[in-house]
């Protein structure tokens, strides 16, 4: 009998905990001075980089907060209104954040891991890839597994000099820039660190 006493009881605390989950809350949060770069669905994408406590790690934050401007070279402490979705469809947030009280904001440098800034070796193949009518470079990240085949880049690469023919091996670095002609937005700016070897191709 004490077992199943144990038994409902905790089921009854596990239950509470799920449904306070579930319910609006609101947090107090560290926002970076920076922006980090991190997976998101497709790509790499630019995320707001925040912590609950002090001794808390930085981590990414992909989602839009309601209310909230973000200016880079300003770390921000703020209360946000958290509100789960309960059926969010594929793909799409869990949860919904809107800004409550901006607290504080002062000029720093916020220590963000490296780890947010990936750097990584790309390959560039010797002819364009034709999609919709538009030629994006070939390229293969061997970094990110086995890949045989040629896959179109659409972004640009900084400091990179492009000529048909030629294979190239690059090391590419990443940061965060703002978008041209778009006030608010943000994109990952990727840029050659080094040329590691170049070599003639057959067409």
């Amino acid at each position: 009998m004490k077992r199943i006493l144990i038994l409902c009881s905790t089921l009854i605390a596990l239950a509470f905990a799920s449904c306070a989950r579930d319910e609006e809350r609101v947090e107090l949060w560290t926002v970076a001075s920076e922006m980090g770069i991190a997976h998101g669905v497709f790509n790499l994408q630019p995320a707001l980089m925040i912590r609950t406590d002090e001794s808390a790690a930085w981590r990414p934050m992909f989602d839009n907060i309601e209310g909230f401007t973000y200016e880079p070279g300003y770390e921000y402490r703020i209360r946000v209104r958290i509100n789960p979705v309960a059926e969010p469809m594929a793909d799409a947030p869990s949860s919904k954040y809107a800004l409550v009280e901006l607290y504080e904001k002062r000029p720093a440098s916020s220590n963000i891991p490296t780890e947010y800034y990936p750097e990584f070796t790309m390959e560039v193949g010797p002819s364009f890839s034709h999609v919709d009518g538009v030629d994006y470079l070939s390229v293969r990240l061997p970094d990110y597994g086995v890949v045989t085949e040629w896959q179109p880049w659409p972004w640009p690469i900084d400091g990179f000099d492009y000529e048909e023919g030629h294979i190239y091996r690059l090391r590419i670095g990443t940061s965060v820039t703002p978008a041209p002609e778009e006030p608010g937005r943000f994109v990952v700016k990727y840029t050659m660190l080094e040329l590691l070897d170049v070599t003639d191709a057959q067409l």
